[in-house]
């Protein structure tokens, strides 16, 4: 995973001691990945319509699925 990499969630949870954090449909994109901590630009989340960052631990998944996408330049 590279930075400017586009994340795509689907039905993922993510479950910490006090709480949890779901992830129905979602669109992020990685700012610095970091070994098993990604750190991600997204927007539309928790009623923030602005860009927000949010570092994600992808030990805490619990279900759903995530898959990354790669830009490319012009051929």
């Amino acid at each position: 995973m590279k930075p400017a990499d586009i994340l795509q969630f689907t039905n993922v949870k993510f479950m910490f001691p006090n709480r949890s954090m779901s992830f129905p449909k979602h669109t992020a994109i990685v700012s610095k990945p970091d070994g098993g901590k990604i750190l991600v630009y997204h927007q539309n989340f928790n009623n923030k319509r602005s860009v927000d960052t949010l570092t994600i631990n992808l030990e805490n998944i619990k279900n759903g699925k995530i898959e990354c996408y790669r830009p490319k330049g012009k051929l």
